[in-house]
């Protein structure tokens, strides 16, 4: 297994590079023209896009690139080996708000994209859009791939840090704009007549981002009503003792770190909205007439690990412990019967 830390001569600064810098990178270690490239070509021209890469066979890890430059617009077509690509980059806020969008078409053989627990196959036709922010991996699979690589400059992203994309919004399948976006991929790559060319690198550029918008937009409609959906999934499993983060995100077909970013700026977090729903829960079965009600049994059905821990964390949040509260809440209820039969 060969990684970018042991090919000479990689370049690691990743996320400190301007997009004019990264322009700048590509056009030096990919000129303008069709070019054999390896494993450390392929390194050296991901690393400061945020990429790692690995390739579980050096040697086969070979292709050819052919590259194209039309104003704000970059085509790259990869035919090749496969390797592995690990994004992981931190949101960096851009004063210009000008970010590189950068948007791969798998042409022939196949891919998977891995974030977490979570896979998903990839076969022709489908469109990654790599987002300025996140943390998931690529895995060029065939022995034979082709896929097109198409980076613009753009405003689309704006003044965005956090997760800009969903997991289920990265990776598209039979995206309608992509044989269009192939096609003048590939009228840029070979260019019949320079007006054309310009013409297409344009059409190209409004394409990207127009899909990538689509995106953007389709992931902040989904997170809107992310959190009542967390919480839904809350509501119906909290009895589960083992239940956590990981389970809520896997039936939800999300990654944990999205989950935990639907947090970010409120008042609770995951584990106290679920231990406030188990709580509500615990309260209500200790409220009621039931006489067969035991601490132990509240405890099972809420989904605390023991009576013990229902105990500790209900005096915390109720002020006393729910044997005491059950006793309070039935006198209560006994007095305000009395009440309603003399009046």
């Amino acid at each position: 297994m060969t990684s970018v830390d042991t090919i000479p001569g990689a370049v690691l600064q990743r996320q400190d590079r301007s997009t004019e810098e990264v322009l700048a990178w590509i056009a030096k270690m990919l000129p303008v023209g069709r070019r054999d490239v390896g494993a450390a070509e392929i390194a050296m021209l991901l690393t400061p896009l945020g990429w790692e890469t690995s390739f579980p066979d050096p040697a086969r890890a070979r292709g050819v690139t052919t590259t194209v430059v039309e104003g704000r617009v970059v085509v790259m077509e990869y035919e090749g080996g496969p390797y592995s690509m690990q994004f992981r980059r931190e949101g960096v806020p851009v004063p210009s708000g000008v970010r590189i969008a950068a948007m791969d078409i798998l042409v022939e053989g196949s891919a998977a994209l891995v974030q977490g627990d979570q896979r998903e196959q990839l076969g022709p036709g489908a469109l990654i859009i790599h987002p300025p922010q996140g943390d998931h991996r690529i895995e060029w699979q065939s022995d034979h791939c082709r896929r097109m690589t198409i980076l613009i400059t753009t405003r689309v992203f704006g003044q965005l840090t956090g997760p800009v994309l969903r997991t289920p919004d990265i990776a598209v399948h039979d995206a309608p704009l992509a044989p269009a976006m192939l096609a003048l991929a590939s009228e840029l790559l070979t260019p019949s007549d320079t007006h054309l060319a310009a013409a297409a690198g344009r059409a190209l550029e409004e394409l990207v981002n127009a899909t990538v918008a689509a995106a953007i937009d389709h992931s902040r409609r989904a997170s809107t009503n992310l959190r009542a959906r967390i919480r839904e999934q809350l509501l119906a499993r909290h009895h589960e003792a083992n239940l956590d983060a990981n389970e809520i995100a896997r039936a939800l077909r999300i990654s944990r770190r999205h989950l935990f970013a639907q947090y970010d700026g409120a008042a609770d977090t995951f584990a106290s909205e679920l231990r406030r729903i188990r709580l509500t829960h615990a309260a209500e079965i200790l409220a009621s007439a039931d006489e067969n009600i035991t601490v132990r049994r509240v405890a099972k059905t809420t989904g605390f690990s023991s009576a013990e821990q229902l105990t500790r964390v209900f005096r915390e949040h109720y002020g006393v412990p729910p044997s005491a509260y059950r006793a309070q809440t039935l006198a209560a209820a006994g007095t305000a019967h009395a009440n309603r039969r003399q009046a």
